[in-house]
């Protein structure tokens, strides 16, 4: 167990590769509201405030209990895959990755929710195929191998949606022909080597920022001037491709 001085008030708490622990004292994290566990092995059981504004969990396979604090009323929520368990409506940011589960049911709770980070999360399709939180305004998709195609309808309805992220998605064979969120303005997809095809004419007049990068089957389509793309995507005011500014 981590332990804390009597009058140690952290409002920032970061805990990485720390393998020799197993639970924190409530006393470390009873003022953070930015908390980030990475890469903490055995780490079984986590102290979340219902004030936390940033939520970082990385890595921590062991986890299994989400201890929430309501006032001065804490409560238990196992980690369980046929339970849902609970975060603070408060969270404005969170990363999770690798995580055992997480459902569409616990991001709808997340009303102030604005920037969602995703890492290899096996449950990822059944959450994109699922409403996103209204608040969410950024979008970063990471290192998701199961996924052969992204899901549209999460997406498409999603009017406050303005950044979105993909990268690392070595089996995605399609985007969404239906198109993206009418209120996007960056789409950035990198590390993709297999979709053959970006749905540039349906793509939302709103966005101000293309990045493509190492996506072999889409760069020649985009190529300044020449690819079969320019003529759609032209009046985008920023396009980079490959790293460079077209």
């Amino acid at each position: 167990m981590i332990s804390s001085g009597c009058n140690m008030c952290l409002k920032r708490l970061i805990l990485d590769g720390c393998d020799s622990i197993d639970d924190i004292s409530p006393d470390l994290v009873k003022r953070t509201h930015y908390l980030r566990v990475v890469c903490c092995h055995l780490l079984t059981w986590l102290l979340i405030l219902t004030e936390t504004e940033y939520l970082s969990i990385s890595e921590c396979e062991n986890l299994e209990v989400l201890s929430v604090v309501y006032g001065t009323q804490t409560i238990d929520e196992e980690i369980l895959d046929d339970e849902n368990w609970e975060l603070p409506c408060s969270i404005r940011r969170l990363t999770i990755s690798k995580l055992k589960t997480l459902s569409s049911q616990i991001l709808k709770s997340l009303t102030s929710l604005e920037s969602l980070y995703t890492k290899n999360l096996p449950q990822i399709q059944s959450l994109l195929e699922e409403e996103l939180p209204s608040s969410l305004s950024e979008l970063t998709l990471f290192d998701h191998h199961e996924l052969h195609s992204l899901p549209t309808e999460g997406l498409r309805h999603h009017t406050s949606l303005q950044r979105l992220y993909i990268h690392n998605f070595p089996n995605l064979q399609s985007l969404p022909e239906s198109g993206m969120p009418s209120s996007l303005s960056v789409l950035s997809i990198s590390n993709c080597p297999n979709p053959p095809s970006l749905p540039v004419k349906r793509m939302s007049s709103s966005i101000s920022t293309l990045s493509i990068s190492n996506c072999p089957l889409l760069t020649p389509l985009l190529e300044f001037d020449k690819g079969e793309y320019w003529p759609n995507i032209d009046q985008i005011p920023t396009i980079k491709i490959d790293r460079k500014y077209q």
